[in-house]
């Protein structure tokens, strides 16, 4: 993940599952996250993505958050 973000270092990073995840990588500069990794959870984040959806929910954390990550 850290030579991807090097290389396109705009590049979503897409945290499945759990959100707290997203902080494993910092340098990532755009973020998406969903609660689940099941193909309706990928439709939703995808129709986001293009604009054909509203991102209405929100981070349980700020990002500069310094949160234990396990």
């Amino acid at each position: 993940m850290e030579r991807l973000l090097q290389a396109a270092p705009d590049a979503v990073v897409v945290s499945a599952a759990l959100p707290f995840d997203a902080l494993l990588w910092p340098g990532a500069r755009r973020v998406a996250c969903t609660y689940g990794d099941r193909p309706p959870a990928f439709d939703g984040c995808a129709d986001v993505l293009t604009g054909r959806a509203v991102a209405r929910g929100r981070l349980p954390f700020l990002p500069s958050e310094n949160v234990a990550v396990r």
